[in-house]
Order: structure tokens, then C-alpha cells, then sequence
């Protein structure tokens, strides 16, 4: 009777445990996706032009790892790209604060301090993003562009033609060489500076219109309407190849279509105040 009463207190015990083994596997189990998941589809977020999505993402990532200084830029990115600037220069700081060595963050708040017009502390920060990494040709352009803002044209040259000598297959720098080579009115120089970058990527809007002007200055008005048309076809949205269409087509005494021209530019940019001129 004593073996068969434990075999009883045994089985029952083992029927009690069926229902809660039962119970523990209905509950799912949810689990964050991994880091590297996370990162894929912050890319795909931003290459999408989802810059709202991108910025969440990042910020769920340094919520996971808040010590990560490249979670940190990438979010500057996103914000930037928002026109947030003032996070923007947030999460750049913060980068360089968890990694004073990381040049990346320094051309990046050299970026978001440009656009807001604040150009001596821009340079400042890209000539820092030089001096730790003096071989990425990036930070030399954007100090072109800073120094081209403050009419320092020849150390804009000189700039530009760093980045040039570092990456040589990188339209972007051609493209700023090629605006301050026409600021100085060196205009068959600035041509050949916006030829090489559209060699370079047939699909980069900006030197076309650098090249309408350059034209519509030499008089050659039917070669900068086809460079403003091309422009116009690869970024419709960019109000100042507008401008710049209308200003050869009134030079050709097409003055509807001027007109037409400078409407659509107002269009795109009501605060653009050449158009209306």
C-alpha cells in the first residue's frame, strides 16, 4: 500500500506540472530584433529618403547601446537631412565626446554648422576632421564650400583641389572647384570643372546648372538651355536652373517662356528672390 499510495502523490504531482508546461508554451515570446537587423533597416530607411524612420531606429539603437559613437553620427545624419540642426550638432558632439578620435562626427557637425551660417566654427570643425584622418577627401571639400561662403576663393581653390588629389573619381569637389573658378570669372576653366564632374556621374545634377551659367555668361544661350534643361531633368525640384533657364531664354527674347521659367521657380522656392526679380 505505501508503494502504490507514492506511486498515487507521484502521479498526481506529475498531472499538476502537464497544465503549467502547458501554459508557459502558449505565451509567446517576444523578442527586439538584433542589432545588426536594426542597422539594415535604419539603412534602407534613409537610402528610402524615410529620414523620420531612420532618426527612430537610431534612436532605439543608442537606447541598446548608448555608448556607440557611430549610432551617434549616423543620427546627426538623419536629423541633418530633417533639418533639425540644432539636434543635429547634438548628436555630433555627443559622438566626438564618446570618441574624440573618430574624424567622421567632425565633418558631419562641420556640415550642420554650415547650414546654419555659422562658417568659422565649421571650418574649425573640418579642419579637425583633417587633421585626424588627412587622407579622406570628404571634410577637404566641405571646408571648399565653407571657405567659398566667406569669398576666401583661392583657399576654396586650394581646398577643392586637395579633395581632388585625394579622390580624383569624386564629381562633388569638381563641381565646387568649378563655382569658384566662375566667381572669379575664370569661366573656361569653371567649364572644364563641371564637364569633368558630369564625366564623372552623368546623373549629378549641379554642375549641369554650374555649366548653364557659365554658358549664358559666355553668350552661348542654346548650350546653357540644353545644360538648365538637363539640370532640370535630373533634379525638377531645384528652383535656381529655373532661374537660370529664364534668364538665357529673356537673353534669347523668349519672354513668355521666361516668364514661364521663373514662375516655375517661384513655385518650387517662394522665398527665392531672383526669380522674382
Amino acid at each position: 500500500m505505501r508503494v502504490s499510495s507514492i506511486f498515487a502523490v507521484l502521479l498526481s504531482g506529475s498531472m499538476l506540472a502537464i497544465p503549467q508546461i502547458a501554459i508557459a508554451d502558449s505565451v509567446e515570446v517576444v523578442q527586439e530584433p538584433a542589432i545588426g537587423q536594426l542597422i539594415e533597416k535604419e539603412k534602407a530607411a534613409y537610402n528610402s529618403g524615410n529620414y523620420a524612420e531612420s532618426e527612430a531606429i537610431l534612436r532605439l539603437m543608442i537606447r541598446r547601446e548608448p555608448s556607440n559613437a557611430g549610432f551617434y553620427n549616423n543620427l546627426g545624419v538623419s536629423l541633418k537631412a530633417q533639418g533639425k540642426l540644432e539636434e543635429a550638432i547634438e548628436a555630433y558632439q555627443q559622438a566626438i565626446r564618446l570618441d574624440p578620435d573618430y574624424a567622421v562626427p567632425y565633418n558631419g557637425l562641420g556640415n550642420a554648422l554650415r547650414s546654419q551660417g555659422k562658417l568659422e566654427e565649421a571650418i574649425e570643425a573640418y579642419q579637425q576632421a583633417i587633421r585626424l584622418d588627412p587622407d579622406n577627401a570628404v571634410p577637404y571639400n566641405g571646408l571648399g564650400n565653407a571657405l567659398r561662403s566667406q569669398e576666401k576663393l583661392e583657399e576654396a581653390i586650394e581646398a577643392y583641389q586637395q579633395a581632388i588629389r585625394l579622390d580624383p573619381d569624386n564629381a562633388v569637389p569638381y563641381n565646387g572647384l568649378g563655382v569658384v573658378l566662375s566667381d572669379q570669372g575664370k569661366l573656361e576653366e569653371a567649364i572644364e570643372a563641371y564637364q569633368q564632374a558630369i564625366r564623372l556621374d552623368l546623373d549629378y545634377a549641379f554642375p549641369y546648372n554650374g555649366l548653364g551659367n557659365a554658358l549664358s555668361d559666355q553668350g552661348k544661350l542654346e548650350e546653357a538651355i540644353e545644360a538648365y534643361q538637363q539640370a532640370i531633368r535630373l533634379d525638377p525640384d531645384y528652383a535656381p536652373s529655373y532661374n537660370g533657364l529664364g534668364i538665357a531664354l529673356k537673353n534669347q527674347g523668349k519672354l513668355e517662356e521666361a516668364i514661364e521659367a521663373y514662375q516655375q521657380a517661384i513655385r518650387l522656392d517662394p522665398d527665392y528672390a531672383p526669380s522674382y526679380n
